[in-house]
């Protein structure tokens, strides 16, 4: 397949922005240590704070080490090279022609709160970030995992093979483009506002000819619309983090084009090796506890170090200080 100038224009667009803000995220992780103890961590070294503690919103490269810290994807940067990546959430990954990546997740992952994390777990996070349609999502996945040109006559992110799944599972999408995929959106925001895996729900995720199918409990696929040899660097970001979807239905649930402010204020539940204890007002001050129920915890030694359980049990990130106050 050739393509266009401008699909090699995103590519490259998509391509420096996993380079950039991998670089960020290491530069960010490495500071010298203002204060600690043999329990407790404060870091002043962080000069502006996260724009949102959803990973579907927030795009502010001060994000990537707090969402590294709370939640994993299923592959992650190894810590030694802005480019190379290590299955963590993922167990085995299948390339198939760049356009077709098959991942097995491990039987044992689950979130902070001992919820399993599975494949409908996976199918649930992309899903959500893309029909959201914030920043992360839209800039990093447009004619991979959603149609950018109906995009733009719509003004609606869907992920693509959507309508497909749906009328497949037995939904009715009738009117022009632009009708379909509002009726789309919708029933896309209830599936996720009200995820709890029925049957209709499973033959939805379950459709093959779209952007990510759930093969089985811990097998599942990503489908990009043509040939993306970067997409395993793309979801190491936190636009590949995995969320546990009961929170987020707890609180507000899933509207397209849409903003979650609790999340945004809040945070959300995660896989990593820690967990939100407190946020402040601005989120100028942020506490972090170690996770108890971390994953990885007991399966260490099967796991890339960069996903390692926690080793400090507390960590106060205070974010934006004055010189003469850090």
């Amino acid at each position: 397949m050739v393509m266009n100038s401008k699909a090699r224009i995103i590519i490259a667009v998509v391509v420096v922005i996993i380079i950039i803000v991998a670089g960020f995220s290491f530069a960010l992780l490495y500071h010298p240590k203002k204060v600690e103890t043999a329990h407790v961590f404060t870091d002043t070294a962080q000069t502006m704070a996260p724009g949102s503690l959803d990973p579907a919103s927030g795009f502010f490269t001060t994000n990537g080490p707090l969402f590294a810290a709370i939640f994993n994807t299923l592959l992650e940067f190894n810590g030694s090279s802005a480019t190379q990546v290590v299955p963590v959430l993922a167990q085995h990954v299948y390339n198939h022609n760049d356009q077709n990546y098959t991942f097995d997740i491990w039987s044992f992952a689950k979130f902070s709160n001992n919820e399993p994390l599975n494949a409908t777990s996976v199918w649930f996070s992309f899903y959500r970030g893309i029909v959201m349609g914030q920043g992360p999502y839209v800039a990093d996945y447009p004619g991979i995992l959603f149609n950018a040109t109906n995009e733009g006559i719509t003004g609606i992110s869907l992920p693509w093979g959507l309508r497909a799944a749906l009328v497949n599972a037995g939904y009715s999408l009738t009117g022009n483009l632009t009708e379909q995929y509002k009726q789309a959106a919708v029933d896309l925001d209830n599936i996720l506002s009200n995820f709890n895996y029925n049957a209709t729900e499973m033959k939805v995720m379950e459709y093959k000819d779209q952007a990510v199918v759930v093969n089985s409990n811990d097998n599942v696929t990503i489908n990009t619309m043509k040939p993306y040899p970067f997409l395993l660097q793309d979801i190491a970001g936190w636009w590949g983090d995995i969320l546990y979807p009961g929170y987020i239905d707890e609180h507000g649930g899933v509207v397209y084009n849409t903003q979650n402010s609790y999340i945004n204020n809040n945070g959300a539940i995660g896989s990593g090796p820690y967990t939100i204890k407190s946020v402040s007002s601005g989120l100028s001050t942020i506490v972090l506890v170690k996770n108890p129920n971390y994953w990885v915890n007991g399966h260490a030694s099967q796991i890339p170090a960069i996903a390692q359980p926690a080793h400090i049990p507390e960590i106060v990130i205070k974010y934006g200080l004055s010189h003469t106050d850090r």
